[in-house]
């Protein structure tokens, strides 16, 4: 963790307008994923700049929402933010239009070099299996990729508040 730490002080933030990185969370749940991600929008919203925070499954709804309403608005502020946080990715109800939707959304962002930050609990095969090959290509291909290690934080509070 304190690595990820270093690496995202260090580097990541103080260059953020500098680059086009982007970064992937993944590890168990309850390891500071969301956490840590929520303290990088903090930081940067700070700065001034405009970051957008969904779940998978509100993105995979905007997604929808873009599709079949011609929700312009709502697609030039999930394509144009200067970090998009997707959270939580793979808890979404999985089938072959959202894939579809998924990877035409990633790829579009990519190409147009703007900066996403996702957190998983999946592990990278279990990415691979959920999502097509060429999604999982992008990923892989074009993320910083942390793993978190760690036990359950906050089972770990709670155990502990339960045994004063």
């Amino acid at each position: 963790m304190e690595l990820i730490l270093e690496k995202i002080q260090g580097e990541y933030l103080p260059n953020f307008n500098n680059h086009s990185d982007n970064i992937m969370f993944y590890g168990n749940s309850g390891t500071g994923k969301t956490f840590l991600s929520h303290c990088i929008a903090k930081e940067l919203l700070d700065k001034g700049n405009l970051v957008v925070y969904r779940t998978s499954e509100d993105l995979m709804k905007n997604l929808k929402d873009i599709r079949f309403n011609n929700n312009k608005d709502l697609e030039d502020l999930l394509i144009n933010c200067d970090l998009l946080i997707i959270d939580d990715l793979g808890a979404e109800l999985l089938n072959d239009y959202i894939v579809t939707e998924l990877f035409n959304f990633l790829n579009e962002k990519l190409l147009k070099r703007k900066k996403m930050l996702i957190s998983t609990n999946l592990t990278l095969g279990q990415l691979s299996k959920c999502y097509t090959e060429r999604l999982s290509s992008r990923l892989y291909g074009n993320f910083t990729i942390f793993k978190f290690y760690s036990e359950d934080i906050r089972v770990k509070k709670n155990l502990s508040k339960m045994n004063r």
